[in-house]
């Protein structure tokens, strides 16, 4: 399931004995040419690699291979300025974050965004339909528009959903994250407010109400602000 990139593969010496047709000799074929497909059985370091042992890009049954066994895939729609503007390749992990606007009850109700991140740790599988590890003329060409994901059934659903919520960015991750499969969420997790990350909403945010205070024959109009105290 994992994909072969620059580097994992090295020439190694061979004994001078008549070779299977279906090894790799140096001179004769091209190492880089594996780059980008995926090993779909177990390659123990220093056996031989064979064609039989990876599926490139195109061929059939690839994105299946991809898969880890009882994983799904699914794809989220994203622009590239939510992609991390084009810096994310397949196998790279991410976390997926949804941001909505939720309009709060009340005469004085007024529409507020909130971010989530309602996924972790998720592996990527293509951009677009662009399934290279590396940048690639069709992905640098074309605007990213859907992101394909590997996350389990129950994640399924969950990104089923959001997508119908609001907005979905990609949170890169660190390469020395170690890779847990993506789960929904179980727990309440921590959410983003608008008025979390400006100043200007969270005093301009909060409810208020109008009353009058009658002073014998005076009049007095007062507003009060949520939160506050006599």
């Amino acid at each position: 399931g994992q994909f072969v990139k620059p580097g994992v593969l090295r020439w190694q010496k061979w004994p001078d004995v008549e070779l299977p047709a279906s090894y790799l000799v140096r001179g004769a074929d091209d190492e880089t040419a594996f780059e980008g497909a995926v090993v779909r059985q177990i390659v123990v370091a220093g056996d031989p690699i064979v064609p039989e042992n990876l599926i490139r890009p195109g061929d059939r049954g690839f994105l299946a291979a991809v898969l880890d066994p009882d994983m799904r895939a699914i794809s989220v729609p994203v622009n590239e300025a939510s992609s991390n503007a084009g810096l994310i390749f397949p196998g790279d992990r991410v976390d997926l974050i949804l941001t909505q606007s939720v309009s709060e009850a009340g005469e004085l109700a007024t529409a507020r965004r909130v971010s989530e991140t309602v996924l972790e740790d998720v592996r990527v599988i293509a951009m677009g339909r662009s399934l290279h590890t590396e940048p690639d003329e069709e992905q640098s060409s074309n605007p990213i528009r859907t992101v394909t994901l590997e996350v389990s059934p129950q994640s399924a659903e969950v990104v089923a959903l959001v997508t119908e919520l609001g907005k979905l960015s990609l949170s890169l991750r660190s390469i020395a994250t170690s890779g847990v499969p993506a789960t929904a969420a179980t727990e309440p997790r921590e959410v983003t407010w608008d008025s979390d990350v400006s100043r200007v909403l969270e005093s301009s945010g909060r409810a208020s109400s109008k009353f009058k205070v009658m002073r014998g024959s005076k009049v007095q109009e007062m507003q009060t602000t949520e939160g506050e105290e006599e």
